[in-house]
């Protein structure tokens, strides 16, 4: 048999195989997350990012983080911003990981309510009304007093927002309503 057939067949191989380890994380993800990945929307980043009203030093947990949109553009908007991001889809992990690896951004594979978010001073969230509702009682417990929270088409269940921005995007179902609370 020829060399050349011999390392094609093997390449062919290990091609179909990574291609189906990558498959299988997928739908893992899919089957067993809280919260499926989607992203939100690019016409709502910056006014997150105005609403969170972040100075230098100041630290930005994203709960949820994604492909990490949110901390990139909080760290490039406002300088000597520390971003943190908790993840637990594996693909959405790795691209964050990778979009951010320039960026004074840490990306965490790690579950939401494990998470010690004491050392935030801002968080932003876009989960489901299910976590919303868990993370009510963990925000009471760890957050420190000022930290401002964002939450995006979800409120945190019994508590009332200081500020709530309905964003005028026409027919577009997701990112639409911006709810800010703040610790007090």
């Amino acid at each position: 048999m020829n060399i050349f057939v011999i390392l094609t067949t093997a390449s062919i191989s290990l091609i179909l195989v990574l291609v189906g380890i990558i498959l299988l994380l997928i739908l893992r993800d899919s089957i067993f997350a809280d919260v499926p990945f989607v992203p939100v929307r690019r016409y709502a980043v910056a006014k997150i990012i105005e609403l969170l009203d972040m100075r230098s030093g100041d630290v930005l947990v994203d709960m949820g983080c994604g492909d990490g949109r949110i901390l990139i553009d909080a760290v490039k908007t406002v300088s000597k911003v520390r971003g943190i991001g908790m993840e637990k889809g594996i693909i959405p992990f790795f691209v964050a990981s990778f979009l951010s690896r320039n960026y004074p951004v840490k990306i965490r594979y790690e579950e939401i309510s494990r998470t010690d978010i004491s050392s935030a001073t801002h968080i932003y969230c876009y989960l489901s009304p299910k976590l919303m509702t868990q993370l009510g009682p963990k925000f009471l417990r760890e957050c420190q007093p000022k930290t401002k929270i964002v939450s995006c088409d979800f409120e945190i269940p019994n508590w009332m927002p200081v500020k709530k921005i309905d964003l005028d995007v026409g027919k577009e179902t997701l990112s639409r309503t911006l709810y800010l609370y703040q610790m007090q």
